[in-house]
C-alpha cells in the first residue's frame, strides 16, 4: 500500500566553507526527518553549486526520488556554472525524477526567488544551510528561510559557519503509524504502479466504510437527543401537580443529556477518520481514473486541497516513478467514459434522488408539526375565551382538564419538533445536495459527450483535467460542509 511521501526541501548558499561538515549535517538532518515522520522521503531542491549539490548527493545516496526546481531551462541555468561545475550539475539533473521550471519572463533575481518559494511550497519540511545573515540579493537563502517561517514550515537550520543545528516546529511533522519500513517498490509491469494504487484505494474505501455508520449519524443523534432533552424540560411544568411525573421527566432529561455528551465525545474520532479516509480515497480514485493518460500534472488532482497536499504530491510522484505503458487514444477514452464518467453519473443520480426524497419527507413532517402547533394555539385561545365568558369552574366538562393538558403538552412539543426537523435539514445540507447533484449530473452528461470527441491525447487530458477538477471541487465542498457541521455540533 502507498503511504504519502514526506517531501524534504532544501535551500543553501553556493559557497560552502566546510564541505565535509555540511554534508554530514545534511545527512543527519535527513535521517532525523525520516525518524520523526516514519514515512518514505522525497527530495525537493534546485541544483546550484554548493549547498544544493551536497543535498542532492545526500538524497541520491539514500535512493530518494528527487524533484529539481529550476529558475530557468537548462540552457539558461548553465550560465551560472563553470564548465566543470555544469558537467557535474547536469549529471545530477539527469537523475531527477522531474524538473519544474519557473515560467519565463521574470527578471533573473526574481526567478531565483520564485524557485525558492516554490521549493518551500512543495515540501513538508525544509533543511537550510544558512549563515544566519541577511540575503546578499533578492532570492537569497535568508529570503527563503523567512518565507518558510512565515508559512510555519518545520525547519532544520544548519549554520554554515558554526555548524550549529537549530530545529524549528519539527513537532508539526505528521508521523505515520506504524512507520513505513522502506520506500515503495517501483513496478515495471504494463500498468506501472496501478496495482499498488488500487490497493491503497481499496484500503481507504474499507476504512471509510468501517467508520461511516457511527460517523454519518453522529450529528443527527446528538441534535435529536438535545431536542428530546429540551422537550422533557419544557413539558415537566405541565405536570407540576403530579410530583412523581415531574421527577421522572427531569431524571430522563439528565440521562438523555449525558448520552448526548457521550456521543459527541465518543464518535468525534470516527467522524474525523471517516472524512480523512474518504478524502484520500477520492484523491486515489481521481489518480486511478487518469492513470493511463499521458502524464500531465494538472490531470492528477489538479485542485489543491488544504492539508492533503502531501497526498496529492505523492500520487503525482508515484505516477512519475511507476508509469504505465502507453495505450491508444480510443482505449483511454472508453476506459474513462465507463470507469469514471458513468460511475460518477450513477453516483450523483442516486444520491440526488435519495436527498430529494429525504428533503421532501422532512419538509412534510415539519409542515405538519407547524400546522398542528398552530391548531393547538388556536385551541388555547378558544379555551381562554370559554373559560372567561362561557364556562365556570363548576360546569366545566369532565374531559376538558385532560384535553387541556394534552393540548398544552403538544403546543410546547410540536414547535420544538418542527424546529428540530428544519435544523437537521440544514445540518445535513439536503437542499444544497439536491441542487448540486442535479448540476453535477448535467455536467457529467456534457462530459459524456465531450470525451469521445477528443482528437488527441493532449485534448483528452485537457478534458479529463477539467472533469477531475469539477469532481474534486464538488467532493471538497461536501468535505468542508460535513466537517463544519461536526465543528458546530451542540
Amino acid at each position: 500500500m502507498l503511504h504519502p511521501w514526506l517531501f524534504v526541501g532544501f535551500t543553501g548558499h553556493r559557497k560552502v566553507d566546510d564541505v565535509a561538515g555540511s554534508a554530514s549535517a545534511i545527512r543527519a538532518a535527513l535521517e532525523k526527518v525520516r525518524t520523526l515522520g516514519g514515512r518514505p522521503l522525497a527530495a525537493v531542491s534546485s541544483a546550484a553549486t554548493g549547498g544544493d549539490t551536497l543535498f542532492i548527493e545526500a538524497a541520491r545516496s539514500q535512493n530518494l526520488p528527487w524533484t529539481a526546481m529550476l529558475p530557468f531551462p537548462r540552457e539558461d541555468f548553465r550560465k551560472d556554472f563553470s564548465a566543470v561545475e555544469w558537467a557535474h550539475a547536469e549529471k545530477l539533473l539527469d537523475d531527477a525524477v522531474q524538473e519544474k521550471i519557473e515560467p519565463p519572463g521574470a527578471p533573473r533575481n526574481q526567478a531565483f526567488l520564485a524557485c525558492g518559494v516554490r521549493t518551500v511550497e512543495s515540501c513538508d519540511v525544509l533543511i537550510a544551510l544558512w549563515n544566519g545573515e541577511a540575503a546578499a540579493g533578492v532570492g537569497g537563502t535568508a529570503d527563503i528561510v523567512a518565507y518558510a517561517r512565515a508559512q510555519q514550515k518545520p525547519l532544520i537550520w544548519i549554520n554554515s559557519q558554526s555548524g550549529l543545528v537549530t530545529e524549528e516546529r519539527l513537532d508539526k511533522i505528521v508521523a505515520l503509524s506504524p512507520p513505513a519500513t522502506s520506500q515503495p517498490v517501483v513496478d515495471d509491469s504494463p500498468d506501472g504502479g496501478l496495482a499498488l494504487l488500487r490497493e491503497t484505494l481499496a484500503y481507504h474505501d474499507q476504512l471509510a466504510m468501517q467508520h461511516a455508520p457511527k460517523a454519518r449519524g453522529f450529528l443527527t443523534r446528538a441534535v435529536v437527543l438535545q431536542l428530546v432533552a429540551t422537550a422533557f424540560g419544557l413539558v415537566s411544568p405541565v405536570f407540576h401537580v403530579i410530583f412523581a411525573v415531574v421527577i421522572v421527566l427531569l431524571f430522563i432529561k439528565v440521562i438523555i443529556l449525558f448520552r448526548a455528551d457521550y456521543i459527541q465525545r465518543r464518535h468525534s474520532g470516527h467522524h474525523d477518520q471517516w472524512l480523512h479516509a474518504r478524502m484520500v480515497a477520492e484523491l486515489c480514485r481521481s489518480a486511478l481514473a487518469t492513470w493511463h493518460m499521458p502524464y500531465p500534472e494538472f490531470a492528477q488532482q489538479p485542485l489543491p486541497v488544504p492539508h492533503y497536499d502531501d497526498w496529492q504530491r505523492s500520487l503525482r510522484l508515484w505516477r512519475i516513478l511507476a508509469p504505465p505503458r502507453p495505450r491508444d487514444l480510443a482505449t483511454d477514452q472508453q476506459d474513462y467514459l465507463q470507469n469514471r464518467i458513468q460511475h460518477q453519473l450513477n453516483h450523483f443520480e442516486s444520491k440526488g434522488n435519495e436527498a430529494r426524497d429525504i428533503l421532501l419527507q422532512k419538509r412534510r413532517w415539519a409542515k405538519f408539526c407547524t400546522r398542528a402547533a398552530l391548531a393547538c394555539g388556536i385551541f388555547g385561545l378558544v379555551e381562554a375565551v370559554l373559560n372567561k365568558w362561557v364556562w365556570s369552574e363548576n360546569n366545566l366538562p369532565t374531559w376538558f382538564p385532560h384535553l387541556n393538558m394534552g393540548v398544552t403538552f403538544l403546543s410546547l412539543i410540536l414547535p420544538v419538533i418542527s424546529a428540530g426537523i428544519l435544523h437537521l435539514v440544514i445540518a445535513q445540507d439536503y437542499s444544497r445536495r439536491v441542487s448540486r447533484n442535479q448540476r453535477m449530473v448535467a455536467y457529467l452528461h456534457w462530459a459524456q459527450a465531450r470525451i469521445p470527441l477528443a482528437a488527441s491525447p493532449a485534448d483528452l487530458r485537457l478534458a479529463a483535467g477539467e472533469v477531475e477538477s469539477m469532481l474534486l471541487l464538488e467532493f471538497f465542498e461536501w468535505y468542508t460542509s460535513t466537517n463544519l457541521a461536526k465543528e458546530l455540533r451542540p
